[in-house]
């Protein structure tokens, strides 16, 4: 509505490239979408090239859709140098540095972004998935229920409550949490099925991997999230064909999670054929 009546405005353009983004391996096919957030950046740097969040933006679908990593980064860096408080440069620099396993420097972004914007649940929320790609679980718990009561409906790709209680031993409190996720969403959650693994419930485990299979057809179900419910119960067969479905689908969830050894992975990592297809996505770059 606002490039309707202006459609020179850059603002209008980077939100564009934001909303994208955020439907993009959640929600919506990974690589289209990071292609038309990237589209939508390059047009609000075209209106304004000073624009600090047009250039973090640019910088991550970059990475995102071409897996160019050198390029995205130094066009990230260059955003936050323009200006180093704006609140949707800081949220994308920090879930990529998150992420990616970049952990130090992830939480004194996040941190700087609840500084500048201390009632936000979206920043509360970057927090708890920057503390929990970096294993930090009883401190991602801890930000998550902060999260929860700033907004408990800001909730994105996985219950970091379920998970964090799942991996401090806490299992059935692990279910409840995946439970109450399922609920808000009305979507079944992968990490419950590898919380079920943990707690040796195979078969309902298989339950939701086979819900989450039966929807491929009808939405977009990241293939990165069946392949670690399928290393979660010890089904490495499984788990390295939803990858490779994931390399072919060009989805930046492998390419982020190839990044470093991220949880999702911990039943597959020492495989010969994981540590092979690792090889081959760090080698690999798209350009459309």
């Amino acid at each position: 509505q606002a490039l309707k009546l202006d459609s020179s405005y850059a603002q209008a353009y980077a939100g564009l490239a934001f909303a994208y983004d955020m439907q993009a391996d959640a929600y919506l096919p990974s690589h289209p979408l990071h292609l038309l957030a990237k589209a939508a950046a390059e047009q609000s740097l075209r209106s304004d090239s000073m624009l600090a969040e047009a250039h973090v933006l640019y910088g991550f679908e970059v990475v995102a859709a071409e897996w160019d990593f050198p390029k995205g980064v130094a066009e990230m860096r260059r955003g936050l140098v323009l200006d180093p408080n704006a609140p949707d440069a800081l949220f994308m620099f920090g879930l990529f540095l998150g992420v990616t396993g970049q952990t130090a420097e992830a939480v004194e972004v996040a941190d700087r972004l609840i500084r500048v914007d201390p009632l936000s649940a979206m920043a509360s929320m970057a927090r708890a998935t920057v503390l929990s790609f970096s294993g930090r679980w009883a401190e991602a718990l801890r930000q998550d229920s902060l999260t929860k009561r700033l907004d408990a409906t800001v909730v994105y790709a996985d219950a970091w409550d379920g998970a964090a209680l799942r991996e401090l031993g806490h299992l059935p409190e692990s279910v409840a949490a995946y439970l109450a996720f399922q609920t808000l969403t009305g979507q079944p959650a992968f990490g419950l099925a590898t919380t079920y693994g943990r707690m040796g419930k195979r078969d309902d485990a298989l339950r939701i991997i086979h819900e989450l299979e039966d929807a491929r057809p009808h939405r977009w179900v990241d293939p990165v999230t069946i392949a670690s419910a399928y290393a979660g119960i010890g089904d490495r067969d499984h788990a390295m064909e939803w990858l490779k479905t994931a390399f072919k689908e060009r989805a930046f969830t492998l390419r982020f999670m190839m990044n470093y050894d991220s949880f999702w992975m911990d039943g597959v990592r020492d495989d010969p054929r994981f540590v092979a297809l690792r090889r081959q996505v760090l080698a690999t770059t798209f350009k459309d």
